[in-house]
């Protein structure tokens, strides 16, 4: 049945198939095992794993080296996780989510407030309203125009592929469309500082540092294209000046003879 205490329990190993209530805490060097809920108002600390096919709630910190669910999880003081996260369910969260050793969720992710991480790796489409990238100029500092800005563009080869995703499961590419985009150990060679390599040697494009380079190049193409109209102008009324020289040349000439 029903499990009550206002003291700690200290034990290797907790099994329960009715209800936990831990007022006071529970310290577990062993496996929690449990079909129902299990309920804490104090700190749960779980160093070898803990497994709840129910629900389980705490309105305390969860201290935990890892966390593996296959249902709803849900921190509503917050949780401070050493270790992964993995989930193949929903993960939601009223409270700031800190992930030092990667976040892996192949369900839906919902936070109503911030998520702090070093890095992001999605194989699939991330879809959001808008993004917004630092950009303040008190942030910045070196600052320069970009020149040649034409010229490595022209250097860039843009190309139609499909990925490997067969030869590569572990990448969970499973995209099998047509895309468009870079090759990055071309790019690396012409734009070394938009290009980035993991830990396995495996690299990546940095596409919006590419969008002011672009925009440079647009604003180079428009200036040489006007400068040619006004060459091309100048050339024409040369011609015509000629032309109504000669003209008036030969009506001249007309009138001698």
């Amino acid at each position: 049945g029903a499990v009550t205490t206002t003291a700690a329990i200290d034990s290797t190993l907790l099994t329960a198939s009715g209800l936990a209530v831990l007022e006071a805490g529970a310290i577990i060097s062993g496996a929690i095992t449990t079909a129902a809920a299990i309920s804490a108002s104090g700190l749960v600390k779980a160093a070898n794993g803990l497994i709840v096919s129910g629900a389980m709630t705490t309105t305390a910190a969860i201290d935990s080296s890892a966390i593996t669910a296959s249902g709803l999880v849900s921190f509503e003081a917050g949780a401070v996780i050493s270790g992964a996260i993995m989930t193949t369910a929903a993960l939601s969260a009223s409270g700031l989510m800190k992930g030092t050793s990667g976040l892996i969720v192949s369900g839906a992710v919902t936070t109503t407030a911030t998520i702090h991480s070093t890095g992001m790796t999605s194989t699939g489409v991330v879809t959001c309203v808008s993004i917004n990238q630092t950009s303040d100029k008190k942030f910045k500092k070196n600052i320069e125009p970009i020149a040649n800005s034409l010229d490595i563009v022209q250097r860039l080869h843009g190309v139609k592929y499909l990925w490997r995703s067969e030869e590569y499961p572990n990448r969970h590419i499973f995209n099998n469309k047509i895309q468009m985009g870079l090759i990055a150990q071309d790019v690396e060679k012409v734009l070394p500082d938009v290009v980035s390599t993991d830990s396995d040697g495996l690299k990546s494009i940095g596409y919006t540092q590419l969008i002011p380079l672009l925009l440079e190049a647009i604003k180079a193409l428009s200036s040489n294209s006007k400068r040619n109209d006004l060459v091309k102008n100048q050339s024409i009324r040369i011609l015509r000046d000629d032309v109504d020289r000669l003209q008036y040349q030969v009506a001249e000439y007309k009138k001698l003879l």
